[in-house]
């Protein structure tokens, strides 16, 4: 709904329920799909922001491996 009205969001729940899952994935796409998008990933603790950015990387990486180089970009 803010991408179609072209809003910033902002989401808060709580911890282990599966939302850096769906941040890493949402912040790959972003950056594969969006020209000249900035996509800002924040915690609370860095220890959480760490662990975000390693599914991020994850999931370019698979992009990478299985997409034939189609969402390969030099990062």
């Amino acid at each position: 709904m803010a991408k179609k009205l072209r809003l910033n969001a902002a989401l808060m729940k709580a911890r282990g329920c599966g939302f850096s899952e769906m941040d890493a994935a949402l912040s790959a796409n972003m950056y594969n799909c969006r020209r000249n998008s900035v996509t800002v990933i924040s915690a609370a603790l860095d220890n959480y922001v760490t662990k975000t950015l390693e599914k991020v990387w994850k999931a370019l990486s698979f992009l990478n491996d299985y997409t034939d180089g189609g969402f390969f970009k030099l990062r």
